[in-house]
């Protein structure tokens, strides 16, 4: 599946996802960006909670974010799947 998602340098095509899994088991506190949303590398995608910090986790490249797995207030296990992420290639704009 591609999707096509437009930000503020032209239109890009997002590639195959890869999965996003949790590094601790927590709870999902929030997300920081929209499915669809590019993303650069070390950029936060969702907040977790764990033994009372909250962790953020970041995309691991430059891209964009293709689904959302779980919602706020999920519990989850470590290396569970929480997003799927894209990497993203900068396509020409039609004029």
């Amino acid at each position: 599946m591609t999707v096509t998602v437009r930000n503020e340098s032209g239109n890009h095509e997002i590639l195959p996802s890869v999965p996003i899994v949790a590094p601790v088991t927590g709870i999902v506190i929030s997300f920081s960006v929209d499915i669809g949303q590019v993303v650069d590398i070390g950029q936060s995608i969702i907040v977790i909670e764990s033994m009372k910090m909250e962790l953020q986790i970041t995309a691991p490249y430059d891209g964009a974010l293709a689904a959302l797995h779980v919602a706020p207030g999920d519990q989850v296990a470590l290396d569970a799947v929480l997003a799927s992420m894209a990497r993203v290639a900068v396509a020409e704009v039609a004029t």
